[in-house]
């Protein structure tokens, strides 16, 4: 027993600690400032390039690269590595819009709004399991003391992520995966890497965890397995 309250309170430090370097690092990233002269040199080479001299997240490169509006550049040749792909109809059967495939995905919708308006989309919405709100255990975790102000630390959260989603999306969903509900067959979902719980419970301010580093897409199944662990999460 001994051995086994070690062993959990060992791993507790460990992730504790992980999440405390990456908030650190996207704090780093937030402020990081650019003189006249790194400027200059950020505009003559390529990411990699910068990834390796200053040892930081390609996240943190976009960011700081929108920040002072340089524009991405390629070594000679680098074009015959580019995804190949061909335009083909919006998987609305309804829109008459063009969108650009690839073979990793061959089929998608043009934007957003033409995916809720899709009635093939809200069939499969109408269809979402959503018994995991009739458990007992969510009950009581959305009545409990403290959920309201999570709910509004939350909502600020996702707020802010989709903004920054909006925005960047070309580097966190490169593959334009389609962002769903839970329960949607090949659905995907934008995630927080420093969960909203860890930051709420930890006074992170919530523009921390909506910063680009800490953004990722995930299928909704491994998401949902992340939130199961704590029933507030669900959102």
């Amino acid at each position: 027993m001994i051995i086994f309250v070690h062993i959990k309170y060992d791993y507790f430090c460990n992730v504790f600690v992980e999440k405390r370097i990456r908030i650190n690092t996207i704090i780093r990233g937030i402020n990081m400032k650019l003189s006249p002269k790194d400027i200059d040199w950020w505009r003559n080479h390529t990411n990699q390039e910068i990834l390796e001299k200053y040892g930081i997240s390609i996240a943190n490169v976009s960011r700081t690269k929108k920040k002072y509006s340089i524009k991405n550049i390629r070594k000679s040749g680098s074009g015959s590595n580019q995804t190949t792909g061909s335009y083909a109809k919006c998987k609305n059967s309804s829109c008459k819009e063009d969108v650009w495939v690839t073979p990793s995905r061959p089929e998608k919708y043009c934007s957003r709004d033409c995916t809720y308006t899709c009635v093939e989309y809200r069939d499969k919405l109408s269809s979402v399991d959503k018994s995991y709100m009739q458990t007992e255990a969510y009950s009581v975790a959305v009545q409990k003391e403290g959920v309201a102000e999570y709910r509004r630390y939350a909502n600020k959260v996702h707020r802010l992520s989709d903004k920054v989603y909006n925005e960047n999306i070309d580097t966190i969903n490169p593959d334009r995966h389609p962002r769903t509900l839970s329960g949607v067959e090949g659905g995907w979902q934008l995630d927080h890497i420093i969960e909203v719980r860890f930051g709420f419970d930890n006074h992170i301010p919530y523009v921390v965890l909506c910063d680009i580093s800490n953004l990722r897409m995930l299928p909704w199944k491994e998401n949902l397995a992340r939130n199961k662990k704590d029933p507030t999460l669900i959102v």
